[in-house]
């Protein structure tokens, strides 16, 4: 019984290290950025709108359009270079301070899963900025803009 009970014991504290190698490895591929890591966006009622690419300009994509809107700091900018709201503690607010959509672990509600993400398309030239507007309150209710509508404003 002793003889069972040691092989047993080795079998599971290997399978343990072999895990936690496993995980080690898959940390170091994120931090190398060898992994893309894109994230979800969703709308007040849980249903993925569109998704946040892993690449440098924060790019955010409709689940069937080219790139529509980037993040730079806090401030969210449609491709043709309008100031179109914030994005804040993972929440995307309009301009007037409504919340109208925000990642998984703010949603509201429970969220739908996502989209196959297809090939990226072509991103077309970004046009200049505008300046970003003053900030008003942001606000814990949401637009009754729907955050389609708003990154479709962004569009090229």
């Amino acid at each position: 019984m002793l003889v069972i009970y040691l092989i047993l014991k080795y079998f599971i504290i290997t399978e343990i290290f072999s895990y936690l190698l496993h995980i080690k490895r898959l940390t170091e591929l994120f931090e190398r950025k060898e992994i893309n890591v894109e994230t979800t966006l969703y709308d007040g009622h849980g249903h993925p709108i569109a998704y946040i690419a892993d690449d440098d300009e924060h790019s955010i994509y409709l689940w069937s359009c080219p790139a529509v809107a980037y993040i730079v700091d806090e401030n969210l900018f449609g491709w043709n270079g309008r100031h179109l709201g914030w994005f804040v503690d993972g929440v995307l607010y309009n301009l007037k301070g409504y919340r109208v959509g925000s990642v998984r672990n703010k949603c509201s509600h429970a969220v739908y899963e996502g989209h196959a993400k297809y090939a990226k398309y072509i991103k077309h030239a970004k046009h200049a900025r505008y300046a970003a507007s003053a900030r008003p309150t942001l606000k814990l209710s949401y637009s009754n803009e729907d955050l389609s509508g708003l990154l479709k404003q962004g569009m090229v």
